[in-house]
């Protein structure tokens, strides 16, 4: 049972709609034109003051601080490139784009806040500076809001976020002090051999051979050069080679993601990959790159900040109600905001109490409008803690 004051619990209905509106007009990273102008056109009505920033993405803010400060909330905007496969009433209208990661619900929790203060304005001692970010799933575009100046005039000396998060029951919240998620990167290996006739393997330098030794033995080294209590993960998610089924092709391109807790694990990891891709070069005759292509680094939540959630929220959920949970291997590029500003970025749990929906990025994936309400409480009382 939660305990949410009626001035917020009566805007569910609201919320639920405005999040259902979102989440049938789907949009891929930086292509969020639509979803920027229904946030434009809500914005307007309210008469709510706002900037178009890193092409489809919005910053406002509301109240003054003497001390040029702000604290920072924020949502993301952008859809997967996955066919929606859910029969309710408002899928997606965009063929091959969905909200299957709840950034809709983000908007609609943000945007009902947002709705809350506009009301109370007058209360505010604290400016508080609301972002819309476009490119979450892809791209960073964190990243180029910052390079834009979003954590400027006023300059933002705390942020603040949530994930919904449908493996843990409604209105559960998963807090995790320090290093909340991992560093993602993006790793490319192209492998060249000796191609020829698929009746004569022994003239050929096989790539495809040599791609399946070299992924068995990268999962070999992520288990025994690495301490069993130093979490990192190593995934192979693509393999490209050939078009004919009686020829054996020069080339074999595997593509994946190499996830780690801690900077020193990356580099042993990229470290002993370079090695044995030496190694192959000189027994097998053939040449491979590999490229890392650095991604999304690790969450780092503020001590402080958690206690400012942690604080606000037993009041509305409950203690036991209250988790150590993080995004686990999961990446997330609100880690670009917290490196400018100490903040906390928790999970929303939104999962019911059997947790039988389908999970993040699942064709089928849903979750308990319910608990929505829930994230538009949290932060209404972080802004009451922290700015009124």
């Amino acid at each position: 049972m939660v305990n949410i004051s009626k001035d917020i619990l009566k805007r569910s209905k609201d919320l639920i709609e405005l999040r259902r509106n979102f989440h049938k007009i789907p949009e891929l990273y930086f292509q969020e034109f639509d979803t920027s102008k229904l946030l434009q056109k809500l914005l307007d009505e309210k008469g709510i003051e706002y900037k178009v920033i890193a092409k489809t993405g919005l910053v406002l803010t509301i109240g003054e601080d003497k001390s040029k400060n702000a604290i920072m909330f924020r949502a993301d905007m952008d859809a997967l490139a996955i066919l929606e496969e859910n029969t309710f009433d408002y899928c997606s209208t965009n063929d091959g784009a969905m909200h299957a990661c709840g950034h809709d619900a983000h908007m609609a929790i943000l945007l009902t806040t947002i709705f809350w203060l506009k009301e109370n304005e007058s209360k505010l001692k604290k400016a508080v500076k609301f972002v819309f970010q476009p490119a979450e799933e892809k791209s960073g575009g964190a990243k180029v809001m910052i390079d834009e100046g979003v954590m400027l005039n006023p300059k933002v000396s705390q942020v603040f976020g949530l994930h919904i998060a449908n493996r843990l029951k409604s209105n559960v919240l998963g807090i995790k002090k320090g290093i909340a998620s991992s560093y993602c990167d993006e790793f490319q290996v192209k492998i060249i051999g000796k191609g020829g006739h698929g009746a004569r393997p022994y003239q050929c330098v096989e790539p495809i051979m040599l791609a399946t030794k070299f992924i068995t033995e990268c999962q070999l080294m992520m288990a025994r050069d690495l301490s069993a209590l130093d979490s990192a993960v190593m995934t192979f998610t693509s393999i490209h080679s050939g078009k004919s089924f009686n020829v054996i092709d020069d080339v074999c391109d595997l593509g994946g993601t190499l996830r780690t807790l801690s900077l020193d694990s990356r580099d042993l990891i990229i470290n002993n990959i370079n090695k044995k891709v030496k190694a192959y070069e000189l027994e097998y005759d053939c040449k491979i790159n590999f490229d890392l292509i650095e991604g999304y680094p690790a969450i780092l939540n503020d001590d402080k900040s958690c206690d400012v959630i942690i604080n606000t929220s037993k009041e509305i959920v409950g203690d036991k109600n209250i988790i150590e949970d993080g995004l686990g291997m999961g990446g997330e590029d609100v880690a670009f905001f917290l490196q400018e500003a100490p903040g906390c970025y928790f999970l929303l749990g939104c999962g019911g109490d059997s947790l039988d929906y389908s999970p993040h990025h699942n064709s089928t994936f849903d979750f308990d409008e319910s608990s929505l309400i829930t994230g538009v409480a949290i932060f209404t009382n972080v802004i009451k803690k922290l700015g009124m």
